[in-house]
């Protein structure tokens, strides 16, 4: 097997970049697909019991996903307060941006409705919040809100909104985005009470953008420590630039893959392109020292190429084999991320092998084709 990719990447060096080329592109069309996942009843599987009871309940009552948002002003009861309260909760049911988002919301003035509405009116400034405190003050009343939905000293209160739980992530996280914005804009124009929101929607979307960010941040690290590595160890830029080239494109194709198959980026899978980078590299350099050591012999480009295919070649494929099985353990795991782990960490090891026994050496026949002896 080995010979015979030696020889062809030696004959037919333009053929195993173009058809390695064509597949690439149809790999990029895949990475626009993928999603992000944070929830985390994602991490267990839906057989287990508070999985399957979650399913029923979204399927039989749409659900019991919450978002909460914080209210805090001198006084909550003050009557500017609770106008302002009254007609945020009205606002969040009937914005046409929040459309299927927004279910219902309740707060403590939700039990008090029927006291401080009569005859439809709310009651005037002056009467408003007497009646108010009147009814907190009822032993009843008060155990029924006091620390559940407003504070004993009556600076911060809770409204719990009901949200839609069964849109897709993508939607869900575009309407938070709404929630948030409407619910902050309308706090700073009525200058009423400050807002803060919290609830499973809001935080998955925090986590998205930071899962986003940081394996950036981890990938960009790797990448700027490797590029220092191999521009000490190899005199020539190509020698430096072309590893990255052969795993960036495994990368690549592992995303496409993760695209076109459904597999969501997690935050477990968050580290396995800096964690493939910083393993697979390593195959590249070891195939590079071989290829250099077979042109100081004075091979051409095309014979040192077959060489080091032939010789390193085989190490790094039972390298990286043994690496897989490693890898492979996760498949037996019953979370489901980590199964996506085991199997995006095999498939990467898996292509970057490929590409370094293959694109690599089409791309040294190319380059040196013409050369003379390695020195």
């Amino acid at each position: 097997m080995m010979d015979k990719i030696a020889r062809a990447c030696e004959k037919r060096p333009f053929v195993v970049i173009g058809v390695i080329a064509l597949i690439t592109v149809l790999m990029l069309t895949g990475i626009p697909k993928i999603t992000t996942e944070t929830e985390i009843r994602t991490f267990l599987p839906e057989g287990y019991p508070s999985i399957k009871a979650t399913l029923e309940m979204e399927n039989k009552f749409g659900g019991m996903q919450y978002e909460f948002i914080l209210i805090k002003s001198q006084n909550v009861t003050n009557a500017n307060v609770v106008k302002s309260l009254l007609d945020l909760q009205q606002r969040l049911v009937t914005e046409p941006t929040l459309g299927n988002y927004v279910m219902g919301v309740e707060g403590y003035l939700s039990l008090l409705l029927p006291y401080i509405i009569v005859d439809d009116q709310l009651l005037p400034d002056d009467q408003l919040e007497p009646a108010i405190q009147s009814r907190l003050a009822q032993p009843q009343i008060r155990n029924m809100v006091e620390n559940k939905s407003i504070t004993p000293d009556q600076k911060i209160c809770l409204l719990s909104v009901r949200v839609n739980s069964n849109l897709k992530q993508s939607e869900a996280g575009e309407k938070t985005g709404y929630f948030e914005d409407f619910v902050k804009s309308y706090a700073s124009e009525s200058g009423a009470f400050d807002a803060s929101i919290t609830g499973q929607y809001s935080t998955s979307r925090d986590m998205q953008s930071t899962v986003g960010g940081e394996s950036y941040i981890l990938l960009l690290a790797a990448v700027i420590f490797i590029i220092v590595v191999l521009a000490l160890a190899f005199r020539h830029a190509s020698d430096v630039v072309l590893p990255f080239v052969v795993i960036g494109l495994a990368m690549v194709w592992v995303m496409g893959i993760m695209g076109h198959f459904g597999i969501s980026f997690s935050m477990v899978a968050v580290a396995i392109l800096p964690l493939l980078l910083g393993i697979t590299i390593d195959y590249a350099i070891h195939m590079i020292y071989r290829y250099k050591e077979e042109r100081s012999k004075g091979y051409d480009a095309g014979k040192s190429a077959v060489s080091s295919i032939k010789t390193t070649g085989t190490a790094v494929f039972l390298t990286a084999a043994t690496t897989m099985i490693g890898f492979g353990s996760w498949l037996t795991s019953d979370l489901p991320p980590l199964r996506d782990f085991g199997f995006l960490s095999m498939l990467g090891i898996l292509l970057s092998f490929i590409f370094v026994v293959t694109l690599l050496p089409a791309f040294w026949v190319i380059r040196d084709r013409r050369k003379g002896t390695e020195r």
